[in-house]
């Protein structure tokens, strides 16, 4: 018998770049410069799945980080 593995959770840049809204051709850049765990098959990226939802995971926290300091500079400026 032969074990078959999962294979690795995967995305193609679309589905990345709808995770992440941002555009196709900033994902592949990002895959490109080694900021995804991307393998390229052909043509195309195939994304890791955790990476891309890891990579979201700080954008947000990194845009929720910056209203807060502009939420808070303002609040200082009208004091």
């Amino acid at each position: 018998l032969q074990t078959v593995q999962a294979a690795p959770p995967v995305l193609s840049v679309d589905e990345a770049a709808t995770i992440l809204a941002e555009s196709r051709w900033t994902v592949q850049r990002r895959a490109r410069r080694g900021e995804l765990g991307a393998l390229k098959v052909g043509h195309a990226y195939v994304l890791d799945r955790q990476a891309v939802l890891d990579l979201a995971a700080a954008l947000e926290h990194a845009a929720r980080a910056e209203v807060e300091a502009r939420s808070a500079a303002r609040a200082g400026i009208d004091a």
